[in-house]
């Protein structure tokens, strides 16, 4: 038994030795998860512990009772709560080679979370019988995530799109900068415009194309469709479609009334068409879709800041390696970049910097993306040249019939 402070410090410094030899990184481990948000003040004589008085259990899990299926996984979500500090967790389950069930990974923090519910990924089939507080837990989990995207997530897009609308009118009543045509190069097919402090830009199919672009306006919705229906393996873009979307016309830049005039007037509409005496300015049909950094841009920053920068040497190769892989992830879920037929009825989305756009034509790649891929060369150029083959081979084998299990 101690007698004395100083036979406390002995002891303690003979234990910590101890635990060191028997687990080896130990203190390490514990100091790396004392991330608190509160500082408890307790008596020093209590016999009771902090998680009994504040009615917690320690090391309390909360998991939800309803599976998350996607694909050929399902996915258990929920949480764990020690003390007042919550971790987020995700368990994908899938079948073995001997039909087994396994647990094939385990996600773990909001960030792990918000790329399993990512916008470019494929939503869940939940059986729920209260969606909305399963969007509250999931909320819980995902606080900087917004309500209208969690359904989304879960496969429930009305709800999402009537959220989505009404934090869109909340942010134009409380927002003065105006309508614009958003920055980046024009495409052919697609007129988009933004609202520079939102976050979203708004795409409309323009009334005719240039001779190169062979496609109709029943064409270019089917793509979308099909981007929303198909695997998007975190590369392609969801988006939110709405008829007949009333804007404000004293927030619309002259400039962008006389762009949708000439490239697309059969979608606009100009009047005071409920009465309330404010003339609005209406689009007849439009996509809504996240804001991404267009990757010409995006390299075109790397450029402008000179490749002797490590970081915009690092921004540049991993962008180059990124397009590769978006070109790979695509073809395991069978899509390929001749099959979005439009050009900008979709978008390649890269999850390592942000998010922007991969460009995408017509059986073929962009020849403003190859005016920046080729300043790279050595190890990144083979690299890049080595998954272009990949892609052409898989292409190859399903127009053989040669289909592969390349996605789980």
């Amino acid at each position: 038994m101690p007698t004395s402070i100083e036979d406390l410090f002995v002891h303690n410094r003979a234990w910590a030795a101890q635990m060191e030899r028997e687990r080896p990184g130990f203190f390490t481990g514990l100091l790396a998860q004392q991330k608190p948000k509160y500082m408890w003040i307790g008596c020093s004589d209590s016999r009771v512990p902090a998680n009994q008085i504040t009615g917690l259990e320690p090391g309390e899990i909360q998991v939800l009772t309803r599976l998350f299926f996607r694909n050929k996984g399902a996915y258990v979500v929920g949480k764990i709560i020690n003390g007042f500090h919550e971790v987020p967790f995700a368990l994908p389950i899938l079948h073995d080679d001997s039909g087994r069930l396994t647990i094939d990974a385990a996600l773990f923090g909001e960030d792990d979370m918000q790329m399993l519910f990512s916008f470019a990924r494929a939503y869940f089939m939940v059986d729920m019988e209260v969606p909305s507080a399963y969007v509250q837990f999931l909320r819980s989990l995902m606080p900087r995530k917004p309500r209208a995207e969690i359904y989304n997530a879960l496969g429930l897009a009305k709800q999402g799109k009537t959220l989505f609308y009404r934090d869109f009118l909340y942010h134009l009543k409380h927002s003065s900068d105006q309508f614009r045509i958003a920055p980046g190069i024009k495409g052919m097919v697609m007129l988009v415009f933004d609202l520079p402090s939102f976050p979203f830009v708004f795409k409309l199919i323009k009334d005719y194309f240039p001779h190169q672009k062979e496609t109709t306006r029943e064409q270019i919705k089917a793509k979308y469709l099909l981007v929303k229906q198909h695997d998007r393996v975190g590369r392609m873009a969801d988006t939110l479609e709405y008829s007949e979307v009333a804007f404000p016309r004293d927030r619309f830049d002259d400039a962008l009334i006389a762009e949708i005039e000439k490239f697309a007037p059969s979608q606009l509409e100009i009047s005071d068409r409920d009465g309330d005496g404010q003339t609005e300015v209406i689009i007849k049909h439009l996509y809504i879709e996240r804001r991404m950094i267009p990757l010409n841009i995006y390299l075109q920053e790397a450029f402008d800041t000179g490749l002797s920068d490590p970081r915009a040497r690092q921004q540049m190769e991993h962008s180059v390696i990124e397009y590769g892989n978006a070109i790979k992830d695509l073809v395991a879920a069978n899509i390929f970049p001749g099959d979005m037929l439009g050009g900008s009825a979709t978008r390649l989305v890269q999850n390592g910097f942000g998010k922007w756009w991969i460009p995408v034509g017509c059986n073929r790649f962009e020849p403003d993306l190859f005016k920046s891929i080729r300043y790279i060369h050595g190890h990144l150029c083979h690299s890049f040249i080595k998954l272009v083959l990949i892609w052409a081979e898989a292409h190859m084998k399903c127009f053989r019939g040669q289909i592969e299990a390349l996605h789980r």
